[in-house]
């Protein structure tokens, strides 16, 4: 199953951007994941933004990427049960593989929102 793309959201300085969940977030398909891709982007910082729905808190690991900051290996965080949100800002010359995509898993059961923010 390919994975789910979420699409950026490009943030500006000193400009308010509609946030809602329904705008800028997509739902998270645990058994496929996410992907974002950053192959056009003129900025090394990405904000990640995941909402939990589920009863049970829950693991997203950003997978490491091609590049040589890829040696730091995947990253893992913890969502809270129901409402629990995370925001985690990444370096994308961590993360970003050989196809200019970042690559997203959700652990078993996982059910919510996932967003992110490009940092100007």
């Amino acid at each position: 199953m390919p994975r789910v793309a979420t699409t950026p959201v490009e943030l500006v300085r000193n400009t308010a951007v509609d946030a809602k969940a329904g705008t800028v977030m997509d739902a998270i398909v645990q058994a496929s994941g996410s992907e974002i891709d950053v192959s056009d982007i003129n900025t090394d910082k990405l904000i990640i933004h995941v909402k939990n729905t589920h009863g049970s808190a829950h693991d997203v690991t950003i997978k490491a990427g091609d590049y040589s900051r890829s040696s730091l290996g995947d990253y893992t965080f913890e969502v809270a049960l129901t409402t629990g949100e995370a925001m985690v800002v990444i370096e994308t010359s961590r993360f970003k593989d050989s196809d200019g995509k970042i690559l997203i898993d959700f652990d078993a059961g996982t059910t919510g929102l996932i967003g992110a923010y490009l940092l100007p």
